[in-house]
């Protein structure tokens, strides 16, 4: 039975910060390596964040219906490279590198953090999935954003093929 809500998963910030208590995350369920239905054939997983974590994809797609689209949230973006075909995953939504934040043209990103270096923003097709990478709204280390604004992106989910 599907179930609505609001979903996320965790990323470095967040373990550092509060140390993985999730304080100041009300009324967000947190997929970490587990998922949900939350629409007819729609399995919508997360996993545990990469760099101070112990990120389980095969965890997070146990338990999807055989027909399901799976969506697969993880906050580094580079760990689609851990994605395989068996675990079916269609999309990737992840974050975490902010674009880079600071971008020169015809060089691109000055710095970009472990895990976020070779999916830093956007839409990639990768062998088995595609992967969007939000810059999202924050910025990391230093109060700076060059050629990178900050974006919040919808997604629009459809059927067909």
């Amino acid at each position: 039975e599907p179930v609505s809500g609001a979903y996320g998963v965790k990323g470095n910030w967040d373990r550092w910060l509060d140390g993985g208590s999730g304080s100041g995350l009300q009324n967000i369920t947190m997929l970490i390596n587990r998922g949900v239905l939350v629409a007819p054939n729609l399995w919508l997983c997360g996993v545990d964040d990469a760099l101070l974590g112990s990120p389980d994809i095969d965890g997070a797609v146990a338990g999807a219906p055989a027909n399901a689209v799976k969506v697969l949230l993880s906050h580094e973006p580079d760990l689609a490279d851990n994605v395989t075909r068996d675990h079916g995953i269609s999309l990737q939504i992840s974050g975490h590198s902010h674009g880079g934040q600071v971008r020169i043209p015809g060089v691109g990103p000055v710095f970009l953090p472990p895990m976020g270096e070779r999916y830093d923003m956007g839409l990639y097709q990768t062998p088995t999935h595609q992967v969007y990478t939000t810059r999202g709204l924050g910025m990391s280390h230093i109060p700076v954003r060059f050629m990178c604004p900050p974006e919040i992106t919808l997604i629009t989910l459809t059927t067909g093929h």
